[in-house]
Parts: structure tokens; C-alpha cells; sequence
């Protein structure tokens, strides 16, 4: 099993969407493309962009888990 591999496992099983870095994010369709295993990097959530980067990128990855809804 590859690092990739054990990764992806533990996001899925956690509920994460992929890996947060410092000043990057990946998906777990396409995790890790720059080909590093990020020692920065943390199990993120996606979202949306901040309002003053918003013409970055459609979403963006955030550090911890998605924060439920309060009923």
C-alpha cells in the first residue's frame, strides 16, 4: 500500500474532502498532484472561497472537518 493509498483511505473514512496545506488544498479525486506528501499539509473540508480571493477558484480547502449544521 502507498502513502497515497493509506491517506485516501483515512480521509474517506473520516469524513474529509482532502488535504489542507499553508497555501494549497488537493481533493481526493486528484490528492497530492505536486507529487510531495506535504508535511504541512492537514485533513481539510471544502468551501467556498474567501469574498477577496473569490476569482481564484471555484472552492478552496479548509483545515478540520466541516462544521453540521445547527438544527
Amino acid at each position: 500500500m502507498t502513502v497515497r493509498e493509506i491517506v485516501t483511505e483515512y480521509l474517506k473514512a473520516n469524513g474529509y474532502d482532502g488535504l489542507a496545506g499553508e497555501e494549497c488544498g488537493c481533493w481526493l479525486h486528484d490528492l497530492m498532484p505536486c507529487g510531495e506528501y506535504g508535511t504541512n499539509c492537514v485533513a481539510g473540508h471544502e468551501g467556498n472561497p474567501p469574498e477577496n480571493n473569490a476569482e481564484d477558484a471555484d472552492c478552496w480547502m479548509y483545515p478540520g472537518k466541516r462544521e453540521e449544521a445547527n438544527p
